[in-house]
């Protein structure tokens, strides 16, 4: 649809307890295929899996100790599984979605220390919607948004004069990182959805590091087109 952008917001709560559990128990993540905002909280049903009986006990202790959490209900409880429904104060980001004529478009993921929302928006609100979850949020926080772009498999033989390969294979690691996570967030897209910062801090990387490894990419890439096109200089 024409004006909407369709994609994924990645959250880092600092400090929030769900958060840190899936940081530090790596194997275990938490899936919210239903929420609700009702006033200043949030209902919601949510499946956990462990990697072991133990991180699901991990798990409810960090649950009663969660200050955000006011109240949960075990529906089912396997040795390294549960479904619960769980109501909590809001985080924001609910709310900032509905500021923002957003939706969700899937179930929540926490894995990894990281909530993963699978949205879809209007692309004239994004920036709106991220400076939204920030100032919502009861804790300090970082978020950045994925564009998930459809991308077709059909190439016509009679127009490549140089393949996927011959390119990837002259980028560095880092170059190639860049590149992607510069276009999964949108930096190419115009207006630029996320700039150089947000992609810089999303990889965890300078400023000017970013930019250098990205601007080395992108040279790479069209001295390989010109080349193969045999551009007279």
């Amino acid at each position: 649809m024409r004006g909407k952008i369709r994609g994924t917001l990645s959250i880092v709560h600092k400090d929030e307890p769900l958060h840190e559990f899936t940081k530090e128990r790596s194997k275990s993540f938490i899936v919210v295929p239903f929420a609700t905002l009702i006033g200043d909280s949030v209902y919601y049903m949510a499946e956990v899996k462990g990697g072991s009986s133990d991180d699901l006990r991990h798990f409810f202790r960090t649950l009663d100790r969660d200050p955000y959490v006011l109240n949960y209900k075990i529906i089912e409880r396997r040795a390294n599984q549960a479904r619960l429904i769980v109501t909590r104060k809001q985080m924001g980001t609910l709310k900032a979605l509905c500021l923002t004529d957003s939706v969700l478009n899937g179930p929540i993921v926490i894995r990894g220390g990281v909530r993963y929302y699978p949205v879809v928006t209007f692309g004239r609100n994004l920036k709106q919607l991220l400076t939204a979850i920030k100032e919502n949020a009861p804790t300090n926080t970082e978020v950045w948004f994925r564009v998930d772009d459809t991308i077709t498999n059909e190439v016509d033989p009679y127009k490549t004069f140089i393949t996927v390969q011959d390119i990837v294979s002259k980028l560095s690691y880092m170059e190639l990182k860049s590149l992607i996570a510069a276009f999964q967030l949108g930096y190419f897209n115009w207006p630029r959805y996320q700039d150089s910062r947000e992609v810089s801090r999303y990889l965890g990387i300078a400023c000017s590091t970013f930019v250098e490894h990205l601007r080395r990419a992108e040279r790479k890439i069209i001295k390989s087109i010109v080349e193969s096109l045999d551009v007279p200089p």
